[in-house]
Order: C-alpha cells, then structure tokens, then sequence
C-alpha cells in the first residue's frame, strides 16, 4: 500500500542517516538496524489501513452469492435475495451489520471505506483498527533488516566490482 510504502522509504533514510553519523564503522548493522526501524513503524502506521482493506475483501467475499446474479431491484428473486440474507444475519454469520449491510444489498456492491471505517469504530471501537499488528510488528521488521540490509550489501559490493 501507499502508506506502508512511502512510510518505509522515509523511516528507512531518515533512521539510516542517523545511524551513519553515530555508527561510522558498521555500515552493515546499521543499515539492518534501519531496515528493521523501517518495517516496525511502516507496519504500525499501515495497520488500520490494512484492516479496513481486508474487512471489505471479506465482506465482498461474504455477500458474493447473494449479489451475483441479483436482477433488478424490485424483482421477486432480490427480494428472496434479501430475506436470505436477513435469515444469515439473524443468525450471526454475516460480518456485515446495520446500515452497512443495508447499504451493500440495496446498492448491489461494498461501499467505501469510510463507511466501513465509521461502522468498525462504532461497533467495535478504535481497538478493531489495530487487529492483528503483533504478526504484523513480527513479519515486517525483520523483512525490512533483511530487505534494506540484502540492498545495501549487494549495491555496495557492485560499486565495487564496476570501479574495479
């Protein structure tokens, strides 16, 4: 994602600047140390984000056979359609609820982001935004060492091996 991204780049220069004036003679560690900084903060910062992008992946994946082959509005079969998934929610397997719910069946597709941004809070409170950051927080700060850290390496030893 854009966030993840551009906040990776920024922390990764910025952190790694930092390092190089107070680590002058690891070069190594400190671009590791950098990388792992970078994909700790990119994927804090990315996190609700991506909660919100898989909640609505989800919701799509959940309310796919009911809007398919949905005909026209007012048609019998839609109303069917409906009251099916009605059935679904009464019975609590159907993520989506309330006006969002109401909003995908009656328009025929999700709905934006703030809507489902403003739906999660309310029912589940600010904490829902940060589900899942732990495994997040595990993965990408040692991909990040490794990625930035592998770069640097291999971008080092190629300057050397073209001026020599």
């Amino acid at each position: 994602s854009a966030v993840f991204l551009s906040s990776y780049f920024v922390v990764y220069e910025s952190t790694s600047a930092w390092l190089r004036e107070r680590m002058p003679g690891h070069q190594g560690a400190s671009h590791l140390l950098a990388g792992g900084v970078a994909g700790f903060v990119a994927a804090g910062v990315s996190t609700p984000f991506d909660v919100i992008k898989t909640r609505l992946q989800t919701a799509n994946l959940e309310l796919r056979l009911l809007l398919l082959l949905l005909p026209p509005l007012q048609t019998p079969l839609r109303l069917r359609c409906l009251a099916l998934a009605l059935a679904l929610l009464l019975r609590g397997r159907l993520l989506l609820r309330g006006p969002l719910l109401l909003l995908v069946l009656l328009l025929g597709h999700a709905t934006d982001h703030a809507i489902l941004f403003s739906e999660l809070v309310a029912e589940q409170g600010w904490r829902a935004l940060w589900r899942g950051i732990g495994p997040r927080l595990a993965a990408f700060t040692p991909a990040g060492a490794i990625t930035l850290g592998s770069y640097e390496m291999y971008k080092t030893l190629l300057q050397r091996v073209w001026k020599g």
